[in-house]
């Protein structure tokens, strides 16, 4: 069976706080509603503190993937050639932590799909 990712309650309050993010039971798909390509300096340094857990790694990887997306959507190359190298770096370095993340994203067709499986096939 795929690993896919499963968000983590407890994760997204820890996050909403830490981050000033929007929260509340009903957003389904938080990560991607709080996902904002101009806070990827704050996510990033985030998922670098050694207080983040891997559960929190997981929904901050989810988000900066989407905010990378958007950048990209948006064509908004400046932001995407800064954030994308190391972000990407960490995915694939945690690839453990992030099997779900990279399977959802590798699999479907978005514009940062691609550039997620040359990263991990590297």
């Amino acid at each position: 069976m795929t690993k896919c990712f499963i968000p983590n309650i407890d994760a997204r309050k820890s996050l909403a706080d830490k981050l000033n993010l929007k929260y509340h039971d009903d957003m389904q798909d938080w990560e991607y509603e709080v996902a904002d390509m101009n806070r990827l300096v704050d996510f990033e340094k985030q998922y670098l503190l050694s207080d983040t857990n891997d559960k929190e790694k997981e929904s901050l990887m989810e988000i900066m993937i989407d905010s990378l997306n958007d950048s990209l959507e948006l064509n908004d190359l400046k932001i995407y050639n800064v954030f994308a190298p190391r972000i990407l770096k960490y995915l694939k370095e945690n690839n453990q932590i992030h099997e779900g993340t990279i399977n959802y994203w590798t699999k479907n067709n978005f514009l940062i799909s691609n550039k997620i499986k040359t990263t991990i096939e590297k």
